[in-house]
């Protein structure tokens, strides 16, 4: 029963991200391909990619409740099933929890306009408060397999029933768990939400791309006080996203205490 629903919670939670991803897809062509067409035909299609996203992530997000459905009745049968765990059971409850999927890692822009600093800084802050959530849900996973791992070898050598005080030990580490895959949930959808508010806002920048990624005397030689204010409100705006990350991993930091550290500078130059 519990390796059902551990599986069940599993397919949930792919089905959630690749819902996800595709409606993560749809929003980025929309904002970037199709933003340059005109017309009529090309409003459109840009109105049926947006219905589209729309659907994609109802589907995602009824699979992310699924999921969480699933988490509870797996830690309420598991917390059920641990009376008088024998060998064998207790094999199959430390095999039937997978370790927590880690995410592929955004690619981290370089170029040195501010825009390119500003996003670099944005990603950097992405993977960070991604990877940190991720990585207390497999230490959390690893320190529970250690328990399950020592007991086990005590019953192989001395058989009977698991140790009460061990059983208490799994419960709260199993507490402790989901916590951080509610936090590491969490995460994600505030970094999913920034990404979709960075597209948005390089989307405004399109026409002005291949003068922000001038040299910045060329940039003054070519226009003037107006492009320099949408870069500087861009700026503004990536650097706001990044500091929504950065209040999650270490509340009380600032993005530019962050950018600064990595040496990244998003200042504008003057007109």
């Amino acid at each position: 029963m519990l390796a059902a629903i551990s599986a069940g919670k599993t397919n949930r939670g792919n089905i959630e991200t690749g819902y996800n991803t595709f409606a993560d897809q749809l929003r980025n062509a929309r904002f970037g391909p199709l933003s340059e067409q005109e017309g009529v035909t090309a409003d459109d299609i840009r109105d049926a990619y947006d219905r589209g996203e729309q659907v994609v992530r109802q589907v995602a997000q009824k699979n992310g409740i699924k999921k969480s459905s699933y988490a509870t009745d797996y830690n309420s049968a598991e917390n059920s099933a641990m009376i008088d765990l024998d060998l064998a059971s207790l094999l199959a409850a430390a095999i039937a929890e997978p370790r927590p999927q880690i995410s592929a890692r955004k690619e981290v822009p370089t170029g040195s306009s501010p825009v390119d600093q500003a996003l670099a800084g944005y990603f950097m802050a992405t993977n960070l408060v991604i990877e940190a959530a991720e990585l207390d849900c497999d230490l959390n996973w690893r320190h529970r397999q250690s328990i399950y791992a020592a007991e086990i070898a005590r019953l192989q050598a001395e058989g009977g029933t698991a140790d009460p005080a061990v059983i208490d030990s799994l419960k709260t580490a199993m507490e402790h768990c989901v916590l951080s895959e509610r936090h590491c949930t969490n995460v994600k959808e505030i970094a999913r939400a920034s990404n979709e508010r960075v597209v948005e806002i390089m989307a405004a920048l399109h026409a002005d791309l291949p003068q922000l990624n001038a040299a910045p005397t060329h940039l003054r030689e070519a226009g003037t006080q107006e492009i320099f204010k949408r870069l500087a409100v861009a700026v503004d705006q990536i650097n706001a996203q990044t500091q929504r990350l950065i209040d999650q991993h270490c509340p009380g930091a600032t993005v530019a205490e962050f950018l600064a550290a990595r040496n990244l500078d998003t200042t504008v130059p003057a007109p």
